[in-house]
């Protein structure tokens, strides 16, 4: 069932209640072979009741599905979205996942690279063009649920002003924030209910459905460059691979995650100090020892040996 498509399940009955979306969109993760963690189905059932949310789960937990319900909600009921990225790169990826799920006729996109189908129910674009929007057309812009994603980048000193000005101006719209790294979200809550007057939640969870693991190994950095730790599971794929006291890791699908390692990496003596640094290229193969360069104040760069690894 690969090839469902979001959009298969919109209703046509004239139902958009909160139950019958969810109704609808549970019949399509489960078509999916899709299980909801219990707080995407929270944060899910607080959207259906046209709440803001506050999405603070690790990564690996499912937040871009909690988006799509948000997503299908504002489609079904004949409204329009805009999700949001900090990167253009995470626009464009967004973009073309969410035309598989609606249909590339229901999605458009808009950054400072490209513009395509700017005016379509659901829009994907970066956090300043809808802060543009936000500014030149405030409460009147055609936007009626937002997605942020990544949304800590409004604590960012030069590009939060992006995050903080739709939040501000657009008090029609509804609000899905996401990310993985948040503190105490209470101000968040008041400010944007008092902004938008509708309710705000935090659906907050500390559970990794992809739990990380952790690995120290008290190696002799002499022979670390053959030393690695391959970290799989059952289906074979590595998760990283680990040198010398876990100062370095190495993210590898490779069946031999040493060979991956020791092409990048080289063990050279300075001073009397083993050290471990990256190679480099030669011109034509081969592979030259770390030097690292930096600026100086006149313009010109020097060289500079790695420090020793404690």
């Amino acid at each position: 069932m690969a090839s469902l498509r979001l959009d298969d399940f919109l209703p046509d009955d004239g139902d958009v209640s909160g139950d019958a979306l969810l109704g609808r969109f549970l019949d399509y993760t489960a078509g999916k072979g899709l299980a909801l963690y219990p707080a995407q189905e929270e944060a899910i059932l607080e959207l259906l009741d046209e709440k803001n949310v506050i999405l603070n789960t690790p990564t690996g937990s499912g937040k871009s599905l909690v988006a799509s319900g948000m997503l299908f909600a504002s489609l079904a009921r004949g409204q329009r979205a805009v999700y949001t990225c900090p990167i253009k790169a995470l626009v464009n990826e967004k973009w073309m996942t969410l035309c598989r799920e609606f249909g590339a006729d229901q999605v458009g996109l808009s950054t400072g690279d490209a513009t395509v189908n700017r005016d379509a129910p659901i829009l994907c674009c970066t956090a300043e063009v809808l802060a543009n929007i936000a500014l030149r057309e405030g409460a009147d812009a055609w936007v009626d649920n937002v997605v942020m994603d990544e949304f800590h980048w409004y604590a960012d000193r030069d590009r939060g002003v992006a995050w903080q000005t739709p939040l501000l101006t657009l008090r029609q719209a509804r609000f899905l924030l996401m990310s993985a790294t948040l503190g105490d979200t209470a101000f968040f809550e008041q400010a944007i209910t008092a902004l938008t007057g509708r309710p705000t939640v935090t659906v907050k969870s500390a559970d990794r459905p992809v739990p990380l693991e952790f690995a120290y190994h008290e190696i002799p950095l002499a022979h670390a460059e053959d030393t690695g730790a391959e970290m799989g599971d059952e289906t074979g794929w590595v998760r990283r691979a680990v040198i010398s006291k876990g100062h370095y890791e190495v993210g590898s699908r490779e069946k031999e995650p040493c060979e991956a390692v020791r092409s990048m990496l080289r063990i050279v003596q300075i001073n009397g100090t083993l050290v471990l640094g990256p190679r480099r290229k030669r011109r034509g193969g081969g592979h030259l020892p770390f030097r690292n360069t930096r600026s100086t104040g006149s313009g010109r760069r020097r060289s500079s040996t790695p420090r020793p690894m404690a």
